[in-house]
């Protein structure tokens, strides 16, 4: 893959983070950061900047993480779109039904690679109502 760069960081070690991101935000860079919950948003300011303003210095990012509860709803509510896979752990269901407009069942019945899109905090629904499923295909 061309221009593609890979950092392992310590979700720790802010200085090394911030540099990244600040060069990043320089180039107009996307970022995916995995383990996004391991990293602490609200103290390092760099990564606030990235999610509140990047979008305006061209600059993009996705937070993979498997715990939702952890990410701040400020994060949340910046996001232009969330994906909700299968999950069934109970606080995960019960935040995700506090901060998405979606219900436990329709989180529960979600199997294999299907997956909502949350504009937002408001899951995509079809014209009854329902909330719009798709599948990963790989």
């Amino acid at each position: 893959m061309d221009n593609v760069a890979v950092f392992e960081i310590d979700p720790l070690d802010e200085q090394k983070l911030g540099k990244i991101i600040n060069k990043g935000i320089e180039h107009g860079v996307f970022f995916v950061i995995d383990e996004f919950h391991s990293y602490p948003y609200s103290k390092y300011k760099s990564l606030r900047f990235l999610i509140l303003a990047g979008r305006n210095r061209g600059c993009g990012w996705i937070g993979i993480t498997q715990f939702t509860s952890l990410v701040p709803k400020s994060v949340i509510g910046n996001a232009n779109l969330s994906f909700l896979f299968s999950i069934h752990e109970k606080n995960a269901i019960e935040y995700l039904v506090r901060t998405y407009e979606i219900s436990r069942e329709e989180i529960l019945s979600l199997e294999g690679h299907e997956f909502y899109i949350s504009e937002y905090e408001k899951v995509i629904r079809d014209k009854e109502g329902k909330a719009k499923k798709f599948i990963l295909s790989i």
